[in-house]
């Protein structure tokens, strides 16, 4: 395995920028996720890591090698692409040997390569099929064997589940993870689900309009968000946003009147905001609570009500339209119709310029493990 390096690449197709300078340090055994909407860059960017797209401009460094001009065979990676790429007149066995065979490994080193990466993967027993006797999530193990018996530098995956129905992608999810943890591989993992960028990913790429909005861990960027667009990218339901203005500062409060006329506390680094100042304020459905007696408190009227069984989501809607969800009791017996308070800690508070980004918030200990070098406590974001 490697290390990969990404030094300012760039990406454009004639006068059409995709990619606007993208920085990353991806270290030897590394589960990094790039995840965005559709159009942000990222499936792009692992192309351009594979070799199937040329860089315009940057270094592309793959075990302390510049790559950029390598062709995909001679850069030490593997890739699993969304639709399988399986041979269809090819059994199991021929589809995960066809490469190694191609590069001239003897047959019984390609034999012992492919019965490994098959008991593995839990598929031993279908070496002899053809792709068209395979389900959906078994195609996609084949793909994934295909790959690892290759060992290579680094593993590239682009939306290998999107493909499959909602109980096979949790399955395979599990699956894949469980996979980088026996082989230490390095992958880089592209989705547009957020649920597979949280559970997957040891570090997490946030990508926007071809551009890195943040990285860092699953609970660094759930927990401090520098920009509201990775606050309303990570989390389900996402974060909702309320506008209001700064009505007092101190020393690490802000005081903030909402639109609806609601006063609420948010624990923020005040440095540099004037009162008066128009803000967005973020807070989490699961943040939200009712019938608690917490400092803060919003009211509404409720909309829609759905029962998930072990949670309740609550749809309702401030005094001045703005619309709020709620993160119940699984036996919550709210109605629509109802009046309902919802409290909150002014901790969970986040609070965001009129440029999208993140007055920081005030990291306490108790948020962060206190293993994390990277935390002070009661130390600002």
């Amino acid at each position: 395995m490697a290390d990969v390096k990404l030094n300012h690449i760039k990406k454009s197709y004639g006068k059409v920028d995709v990619l606007h300078g993208i920085d990353l340090d991806i270290k030897h055994g590394e589960f990094v996720v790039l995840v965005g909407a559709s159009g942000c860059g990222k499936s792009t960017l692992l192309r351009l890591i594979a070799g199937l797209e040329e860089i315009t401009a940057g270094e592309l460094v793959i075990d302390n090698k510049i790559v950029n001009h390598l062709d995909p065979a001679r850069r030490g990676i593997a890739m699993v692409f969304q639709s399988y790429a399986l041979y269809p007149h090819m059994s199991v066995f021929k589809n995960m040997a066809f490469g190694l065979k191609i590069a001239g490994q003897n047959k019984r080193a390609v034999r012992e390569k492919v019965e490994q990466a098959a008991k593995i993967l839990q598929i031993d027993h279908l070496l002899d099929r053809l792709p068209r006797e395979l389900s959906g999530g078994q195609r996609q193990r084949v793909a994934i064997g295909r790959a690892i018996v290759r060992d290579p530098n680094v593993f590239l995956f682009d939306e290998p589940l999107s493909n499959l129905d909602a109980a096979l992608r949790v399955q395979t999810r599990v699956e894949i993870g469980k996979l980088h943890k026996d082989l230490g591989a390095t992958i880089i993992y592209v989705t547009h689900d957020q649920v597979e960028a949280m559970t997957l990913g040891d570090k997490i790429v946030v990508m926007n309009a071809g551009r890195v909005e943040q990285c860092g861990s699953p609970l660094e960027l759930y927990r401090y968000p520098q920009t509201k667009f990775v606050a309303g990218f990570i989390g389900s339901p996402k974060m909702n946003f309320i506008e209001g203005h700064v009505d007092k500062t101190a020393t690490e409060y802000l005081t903030i009147t909402l639109e609806d006329g609601t006063q609420v506390q948010a624990h923020v680094d005040t440095s540099g905001i004037q009162e008066g100042t128009k803000v967005t304020v973020g807070i989490r459905p699961e943040h939200l609570f009712e019938g608690r007696n917490l400092p803060g408190q919003l009211s509404g009227d409720v909309k829609l009500v759905e029962h998930l069984g072990e949670v309740t989501y609550i749809y309702m809607s401030l005094a001045d339209g703005t619309e709020v969800v709620v993160r119940g009791e699984g036996e919550s017996e709210v109605e629509v119709g109802d009046k309902l308070q919802a409290s909150f800690a002014p901790e969970s508070v986040h609070v965001f310029n009129m440029d999208g980004k993140a007055l920081p918030r005030i990291r306490r200990s108790a948020e962060i493990p206190a293993d994390n070098p990277a935390i002070v406590t009661a130390s600002q974001a």
